[in-house]
């Protein structure tokens, strides 16, 4: 009986130790699997007239049972935002931005503009990230990163019909306060898709993505 108890002792902290390794989401639904929700439509400018939109689809998602459809008439720039929520920010922290993109058949990027991005947006206490552009950490489809505000580096990528992941370690910046993760149609009409978007706190030993330093 004690050597059964002590055996059963060992697999429960085996156990939890397993799970604390397991990497928390720090966006809640990421997956989208409780529909919309922590989930909002960014419009600016004429994207705000055209019609342009999202929903959540059970149409060929990654995994699980959803993913999210973003749909546009015409070729505009607009994204879904997720703010990470009760999460208390230190410097030197790292963290790893995933997410799995496809382009539907119908999308159409304008010629020379980037078609889509994956952008993380880092806020601080006293001023807006409009004056602080190393707190922006953009992804391509193509693997390219880059910290700041140019894109032009991304122009005239090539859109994956196939799920394709999109991924980047980079370090908030020392005054970040609050941070979302958004996802940009950048120029593009028709449908894309968007699943398993994840946001992780990882080692601070883990190693930076090229571009995001």
């Amino acid at each position: 009986m004690q050597w059964c108890q002590s055996f059963n002792l060992v697999v429960a902290i085996a156990g939890l130790a397993a799970s604390n390794c397991a990497a928390e989401n720090l966006l809640y639904n990421g997956d989208f699997e409780d529909s919309e929700t922590n989930w909002s439509l960014f419009a600016p400018g004429d994207a705000s007239t055209v019609g342009c939109s999202w929903s959540v689809t059970t149409e060929d998602p990654h995994s699980g049972t959803c993913a999210a459809e973003m749909q546009s008439p015409e070729a505009v720039r607009y994204g879904i935002v997720n703010y990470v929520k009760d999460h208390v920010f230190t410097p030197g922290q790292r963290y790893r931005v995933t997410a799995w993109v496809k382009a539907g058949d119908d999308f159409q990027p304008k010629f020379d503009s980037p078609g889509f991005l994956l952008r993380v947006t880092m806020f601080a206490t006293e001023r807006g990230w409009e004056n602080a552009t190393n707190g922006i950490i953009y992804l391509g489809v193509d693997d390219a990163v880059v910290r700041g505000g140019d894109v032009s580096v991304f122009e005239g990528q090539t859109m994956p019909t196939k799920w394709t992941k999109l991924e980047a370690v980079f370090e908030a910046s020392p005054d970040t306060a609050k941070m979302n993760v958004s996802l940009f149609v950048w120029k593009g009409s028709g449908s894309f898709y968007v699943d398993d978007v994840s946001l992780e706190l990882v080692e601070d030993s883990t190693p930076i993505s090229a571009g995001a330093e």
